[in-house]
């Protein structure tokens, strides 16, 4: 959505400066029209920048709002990755002997690390939908019913039967 936005300002923007670059070709033969269409282009320019951010931080502080949160997840200022907090290799080895797809086994790694489905959405630039599609296929194939239950089970496991000696 905020990319949307910004395309469309950004096409507005643009037709904007076209109109006032044909002005000034029409208005070059008269000094007081060029300084007119001059100050104008700047005063535009000015508004029209100001305009760009306003819109762009309103749909960041919208989202926000939305949702309760900060647009941001916690402790994400590195590329908006989290620390992650569960051994990855057992989570892998977890993940691979439930037969999780590798985009199964990225969403379930974030949501052990705290990420909402908006911010899994954003992190990994997929729709909200197909991350509730893709926990949806988590939690049947993990015989879980949650996320409670999702971590609970990751955190119980034990390992694959033929490292236990089983």
């Amino acid at each position: 959505m905020k990319r949307r936005r910004a395309i469309v300002l950004l096409v507005i923007y643009v037709v904007v400066f076209l109109v006032t670059v044909w002005m000034e070709c029409l208005s070059i033969m008269s000094i007081g029209m060029r300084l007119l269409v001059n100050g104008g282009t700047l005063l535009m320019t000015a508004v029209g920048g100001l305009l760009f951010w306003i819109v762009y931080r309103g749909a960041e502080q919208d989202k926000s709002e939305k949702k309760g949160k900060s647009v941001e997840p916690e402790g994400s200022r590195d590329c908006g990755r989290k620390e992650s907090l569960f051994d990855k290799q057992k989570y892998l080895q977890f993940a691979n002997s439930c037969e999780l797809t590798r985009r199964e086994a990225e969403i379930g790694l974030l949501v052990l690390n705290g990420y909402s489905n908006m911010q899994i959405a954003e992190t990994l630039y997929i729709a909200e939908t197909t991350v509730k599609k893709h926990l949806s296929h988590i939690y049947e194939k993990t015989g879980t019913t949650g996320r409670k239950d999702f971590r609970q089970t990751v955190e119980l496991w034990e390992g694959p039967l033929e490292e236990r000696g089983l």
